[in-house]
């Protein structure tokens, strides 16, 4: 039986392999960062809650998934509620939402924010408190401007003027 001989090139082979292994098997390498992946942000939305003879807006938390923007997912959750719980009209979609250096969040959701409002200026005020609330939670934001696809609407059901910039609550006194 012959011995196997190695040649200094398949030593050096050898040891980068053997480095390789090593290097690429310490437990802050494996798996990209699935197992630690940061959870995402925790974020305030709101729900409409009802009884017999009222509706109002209550405030609930939610962690986002990693990587999620906040404004765009605190307004989006909301358009996850069960139909009767969520403040935007059925079918609405959240298309974005840019911060203005001026402080006026630009608040674009898709047509069924209008097509599909069902009426009343009660629904019409929980719909747009409930994006100014949520979006009063971020610190930058002064006010929010309300746009469908790109255009803006000067009301949701025609009792409120969203026309211009809306306050945001809470904002005015912070610096």
């Amino acid at each position: 039986m012959k011995y196997l001989r190695l040649r200094p090139v398949h030593w050096f082979s050898v040891g980068i392999l053997v480095f390789l292994v090593i290097f690429l098997n310490r437990p802050d390498n494996i798996a990209p960062k699935m197992v630690g992946a940061a959870p995402g942000q925790i974020v305030t939305a709101y729900r409409v809650v009802s009884s017999a003879d009222d509706q109002w807006l209550e405030a609930f938390s939610v962690r986002l998934p990693p990587h999620v923007e906040p404004m765009l997912g605190s307004l989006r959750v909301m358009t996850l509620l069960k139909p009767e719980e969520s403040p935007l009209p059925p079918g609405t979609r959240v298309l974005s939402v840019t911060l203005r250096d001026n402080g006026v969040a630009w608040a674009d959701f898709s047509a069924a924010f209008v097509r599909n409002f069902p009426g009343g200026s009660l629904r019409e005020s929980l719909a747009i408190s409930s994006v100014l609330l949520t979006l009063s939670q971020f610190p930058d934001v002064r006010a929010v401007q309300f746009t469908v696809e790109g255009k803006v609407i000067s009301s949701l059901g025609g009792h409120e003027d969203i026309s211009g910039p809306q306050e945001v609550p809470g904002q005015q006194s912070r610096t």
